[in-house]
């Protein structure tokens, strides 16, 4: 089983901004960062957590070499340096490889797809696997409508 624990957070865009919130300050506070999103602390935890998952920031609240690398050398190249930590995921990037072979994916398909991926891989109940493995499959469409509209 996975031992980074599988994030809850549905907006990608949502996830950049608290990044680059919390990594200007080298570290995260729930609270600020509740009051910057006008979150309740539970959605701040959410976002954070999928920071967390992508490497940016560690358990302890602490900016990552990778984050670090990120806000400090390459602010204008971030969303693609984290759309980039997303499709090299090992389990994100295969939803994203999926999604990007097949033109005309359906949706649907796409979420069974990623919850049986998951599954494999944690060991959460059907609900929350599908919840949370769909949360991801929302992250990779973001990204394709990013890639797609600059193409």
């Amino acid at each position: 089983m996975m031992k980074k624990i599988l994030p809850q957070a549905n907006s990608f865009e949502t996830i950049i901004k608290v990044f680059l919130f919390a990594g200007i300050k080298d570290r995260y506070v729930k609270d600020d960062i509740a009051k910057f999103c006008d979150f309740d602390i539970r959605q701040a935890d959410y976002y954070l957590g999928a920071c967390i998952y992508l490497g940016l920031f560690d358990e302890n609240g602490n900016l990552t070499a990778i984050g670090r690398d990120i806000i400090d050398n390459d602010r204008e190249h971030c969303k693609e340096r984290l759309y980039e930590l997303v499709i090299c995921d090992e389990l994100a990037g295969k939803f994203f490889a999926r999604m990007a072979l097949t033109p005309n994916y359906d949706i649907d398909e796409i979420r069974k797809y990623a919850a049986t991926i998951t599954k494999e891989k944690y060991d959460y109940s059907t609900a929350v696997i599908e919840r949370r493995s769909s949360a991801m499959v929302g992250w990779c469409e973001e990204i394709l409508v990013h890639i797609r509209r600059i193409k």
